[in-house]
């Protein structure tokens, strides 16, 4: 039988480990049943044990409840295996806050804090810059690449593999993706989702869904993008949607371009090929094709594929009224 025990500076209530004049193990005493001298022993019994289950199961059927609190006391098996020649060992953990109790929310908070410490610090230590790690949320299964900067209020859970040399700055929320090297995110949520090497991602941008961002893109601010691929070397700076899409190489996503995905039943597939040219204020009607270096005039609402090479515009031909702007600033003097 082994128990594993820690050295305490308040040992509390906690069962006392009992040793003889040369440090052998003899029992563990449970708190409310030492006596002075035991009480100022501040090794204690963490409360995990490895045993031989065959004699565990045997053993315990000889366990009285002839104590202060009239309980059975799994403790009392340390005695016992001793009386029956087996081997007893108490192993002291080197860093006691490892083991410590959780009996209340405080508590809680403690081994939180002491876990992403110990996370932070050892992420440091293989060479990732953590600007504040008081601040920064990195989960026990996350790996990370030398050279990486961490900017503080930035979380990274889950399964997220990030690599070297990217710059997470502040805000940012990453779960269960895969990030290449080279990159700045920038008060980013990005979750299930994989990133490729050199792009410039955010402020206050959405991936999510298994979206697929290919090297050297630039997705600027308040663009979501939902199990979506961005193809290479291509823009989508602001204010975008683009959902069940798949986008080509050096294509241009302009401001406020939305990929309508869904009719009120399923959702549609929207596909932009290579070198084309999105421009503002488009809608793209899913189920929709933009070929290969064709052009979509800003303002437009597309509703059928745009050829190779074509232009797409559909919008109502302006007319000005001449003087009317005049007319209708002067309408509230009228009143």
């Amino acid at each position: 039988m082994v128990v594993l025990s820690a050295i305490m500076e308040d040992p509390k209530a906690y069962g006392r480990i009992i040793r003889d004049e040369t440090g052998s193990f003899l029992r563990i005493a449970e708190a409310k049943d030492c006596s002075p001298s035991e009480l100022a022993v501040n090794e204690i019994n963490t409360g995990i044990y490895a045993f031989d289950n065959q004699k565990l199961f045997a053993y315990s059927k000889l366990l009285k409840n002839d104590n202060a609190q009239n309980e059975y006391y799994i403790t009392d098996l340390v005695d016992i295996f001793r009386q029956h020649g087996q081997r007893v060992k108490a192993v002291v953990i080197k860093d006691s806050d490892e083991a410590m109790g959780i009996n209340d929310r405080v508590e809680l908070y403690q081994a939180s804090k002491w876990l992403q410490r110990k996370i932070n610090y050892q992420w440091m230590r293989n060479g990732v810059t953590i600007i504040e790690p008081e601040m920064t949320f990195i989960g026990p299964d996350v790996k990370i690449g030398m050279d990486t900067i961490i900017y503080p209020n930035t979380f990274i859970e889950g399964k997220t593999v990030i690599g070297s040399g990217n710059t997470i700055r502040t805000g940012c929320y990453i779960l269960n993706s895969a990030i290449g090297d080279r990159n700045i995110i920038d008060n980013a949520r990005i979750t299930d989702s994989r990133i490729g090497n050199d792009t410039r991602l955010g402020p206050w941008l959405h991936l999510r869904m298994n979206c697929l961002i290919h090297d050297g893109n630039r997705i600027g601010n308040f663009v979501e993008f939902k199990h979506t691929e961005f193809g290479g070397h291509s823009n989508c700076a602001h204010l975008t949607y683009c959902g069940d899409a798949t986008i080509g190489k050096h294509v241009n996503l302009g401001c406020g371009m939305v990929t309508v995905n869904y009719d009120g039943v399923n959702k549609w597939h929207t596909t932009i090929e290579d070198d084309t040219f999105i421009g503002c204020n488009v809608n793209l009607i899913a189920p929709v094709t933009v070929k290969k270096g064709a052009v979509v005039a800003a303002g437009t609402t597309v509703t059928m594929d745009v050829d190779q090479g074509d232009m797409a515009i559909g919008r109502v031909r302006q007319e000005n009224k001449t003087g009317y702007g005049i007319k209708y600033m002067d309408k509230e003097k009228i009143k």
